[in-house]
Parts: C-alpha cells; structure tokens; sequence
C-alpha cells in the first residue's frame, strides 16, 4: 500500500481533516470522508470562543512568547530541538498525485490552517515587538548548551536509574510555567493548540 492508498483507504479518520475534527468535537465519530463546511466554521468558533492561545509549529518562538503574554508566566522558558526533520525534508518530496490526494482529503484541515496563519500574523504584528522576538532568539541561543548537557546528563543518569539536581532544574523550567499558570487559572492548561499545515504544505 502506497500513501496515495493509505490517505484514501479510510482507516484512520485523522487522515481526513483531522484537525478540524478534533477542534469542532466530533473526533472520530463521523465517517471518513463526510467532513463538511459546518465542521469548520464550528472549528474556527470554537478557536476563537475557548482557546487563549492558538499557535503555529513553524513559528514557535512567537508562539512560546504569545503564550507567555496571554498565560501571564512570570518566566519565558528557553528550550531546545530535538527530532527535527533533515534540511530539505518536506511534503514537497512527495508526488504531485500524491499531495492531491492529501489536499482532497484534508481541504478543511488546509482552509483552518489558512485562517489561523492569518489571525496569528495579525496578533504577532500587534502584541510581539521585534525587539522582543530577537531577545528571546538570541537568549534561547545562549541556553542551548546549558540544555544539551542537561540533555546528556538526564540520558545518563536514566540509563543508570539515577536523578541529578541539575537534570531537574531543566526538566521543571516550562513545566514550572505551567504550573504557575494552572495554580492562577486551572482552564486555562487545555486551552492552547498548535496548528499544523497539511502534511504535503
């Protein structure tokens, strides 16, 4: 079975809009291929009525900022990448008769997308200064090798069932922000969603 024959095959409905299904309620409950305009604009009601944070995976230092202003976290937490895609790694190796088959199937997860970005670069232009988004580059630049050795650190000392003080320090950095804002506001932990494109975007 090749992907053009996977995505049609119907064996998994988040092959077909699956973040549309997820974000309007109905899952997984509805058929395979039955996805409607309806859904969507409950999808994109239900972002802006329940969600205080929506962000991008492609932009996430302006998402990781944006969810600092919205959730009130009193510290910006830094962060590293781990399995990140090759460069040039992308949809874009795919067949052209293989991303048609992706967009058909998933043409409302692509029109969610669309609309997202829009509002994202709506709110970055308004609320993350340029000079903020360079700070945290260059900060979070600066943290990577205090985070990779932790990395290290935290590899080692789970192959030897240990746990260092300076392991915890890095694993309780976000979490810590998250936890100040549960402890402020409880409904507010559910509410952030990161969007992606279409696999063949």
């Amino acid at each position: 079975m090749n992907i053009q024959e996977y995505v049609a095959s119907g064996l998994s409905t988040e092959l077909n809009n699956g973040q549309v299904r997820l974000i309007s309620g109905v899952g997984s409950d509805l058929p395979f291929g039955q996805c409607t305009d309806d859904l969507l604009k409950q999808a994109i009601n239900n972002l802006e009525s329940h969600f205080s944070v929506v962000g991008l995976t492609e932009r996430f230092n302006q998402t990781i900022l944006l969810m600092s202003q919205q959730l009130e976290w009193q510290k910006t937490p830094y962060y590293i990448q781990r399995n990140v895609a090759k460069d040039g790694m992308s949809g874009k190796q795919l067949e052209p008769e293989t991303q048609n088959i992706i967009r058909q199937y998933n043409a409302l997860d692509e029109a969610l997308y669309k609309f997202v970005l829009e509002k994202f670069e709506q709110t970055v232009a308004k609320d993350l200064p340029i000079e903020v988004q360079q700070r945290f580059e260059y900060f979070n630049l600066l943290y990577r090798p205090y985070g990779l050795a932790t990395l290290q650190i935290k590899s080692g000392f789970a192959q030897s069932g240990k746990t260092s003080k300076l392991d915890f320090v890095h694993l309780s950095r976000i979490t810590n922000c998250i936890d100040q804002t549960v402890k402020k506001r409880p409904w507010y932990f559910y509410n952030i969603w990161f969007c992606g494109g279409p696999a063949c975007s």
